[in-house]
Parts: structure tokens; sequence; C-alpha cells
């Protein structure tokens, strides 16, 4: 009633529910809330509450009866997730990676914006291997082929250098680092990684290296 949800519903939560449950008591149905709750110590804990309707024999509802769970640890954990994954992606912008997890048993290729971005390919656009393997430099795609399957079967790791074709003529050179997971029976469930743009690491090596011949001869 109106005294419980003022003593012990989170002030936050409060107005939602009594409008929520208010409106599904009207429409006559069970229903179901999550909300925070005031314990008598000043602590607040998430619960779940179940709440069903009970008629007479008219068919009319006469009072509620509810089960509550408290669901805290899994909000907890929920929560944590959260700021974990703000954590990564702070850090992927810092080091402008862009994260690739490719599942057989789909075979999609799921990539972050940053991945789209390195490739060349518009963001969102439905990923293959083989439509990954395509934007790889022709001169390059077999040694990336014969890379990844073999650390693709044998659970292994991946790391890679090679060249994408830009649809401006030039060339990009990207490293990958992967890692492929197996199941109980020894078959590959899953390979993901990071994808970086090393040009300019490359060109300023091929620069030393030209420097280093003229030096010598």
């Amino acid at each position: 009633d109106a005294r419980f949800c003022g003593a012990h519903f989170d002030p936050d939560d409060r107005e939602r529910c009594v409008a929520v449950s208010g409106e599904e008591i009207r429409a006559g149905r069970d229903h179901e809330l999550e909300y925070r709750m005031l314990r008598a110590d000043g602590s607040t804990i998430w619960v779940r509450d179940r709440v069903y309707l009970v008629r007479d024999a008219s068919g009319a509802v006469v009072k509620m009866r509810g089960i509550m769970t408290d669901v805290s640890e899994r909000h907890r954990t929920a929560s944590a997730l959260e700021k974990s994954e703000d954590r990564l992606r702070l850090a992927l912008d810092a080091t402008q990676l862009g994260i690739w997890d490719y599942t057989p048993a789909t075979s999609a290729l799921v990539c972050s914006e940053r991945c789209y971005q390195l490739l060349s390919m518009a963001p969102g656009t439905p990923t293959t291997a083989r439509s990954y393997l395509d934007r790889v430099h022709p001169g390059d795609r077999e040694r990336v082929v014969r890379a990844g399957a073999e650390a693709f079967r044998s659970g292994g790791e991946i790391e890679v250098a090679y060249r994408v074709d830009l649809p401006d003529g030039d060339e990009r050179w990207l490293l990958t680092r992967g890692k492929s997971y197996l199941d109980e029976a020894g078959r590959p469930v899953r390979f993901i990684g990071t994808m970086a743009d090393i040009t300019e690491r490359v060109r300023s090596q091929s620069q030393l290296e030209r420097l280093l011949e003229q030096i010598r001869a």
C-alpha cells in the first residue's frame, strides 16, 4: 500500500513502481517489478517483486499476494561489468585498437567500429571470414589464412602483419593479434583478438633500412 511504498521504496523508484503497478492492477493482470528497497539499517537492496491478484467468486480483485526475491547480486555484477566495459572502451580508444570476435558455429565475424575504420568498411556491414580476407592484399592473403588456420585449429595465438587495400588505391598495414578457444572435444568455438594500424611503424622501419643500406654502400 501507499504507506509501505513510502517507507520502503527507494525514492527514485517509488513513482515508477506505483504507476506501473497501478496500471497493471486496473487491467487485472499479475505483474513483476524490480526496484530498490530501503532496509531498516539504511542500506539498499534490489528486489524482484512478483505480484499476484487474488479474486473473489465474482472475479473482482480483493487483495494482492507477492513473492519478493533479493536480486542485489545480479545488479552488482551488472554494474561492475558495465564499469569494466567502460574502462575497456576507454583503453581501446586510447590505443586505437579494434576488437574482432569470430564464432565458427555461425560464421559471423563481429567487429568493433574501429575495425571497420581500419578495413575501410562501412560500420555495421555484415562481415564473415571471407569478406574480411577479401580486404587483405592479395600478396599477403595466403600468409594470413595460413597463420589464422593454424592458430584457430590448435587453440593457439596469432600475430600477423599484413596490408589491406584502400579505396583510394593506397594501402594500410595492420597488425592482428588473437587467441582461439577450444571446447572439451578440442573443437574451435571462438576466435577473438585485436587489430591495429602499424602503417607508420612499417614505413619508418622501411626508411631506416634504406638509410642503413645507403650508409653501408
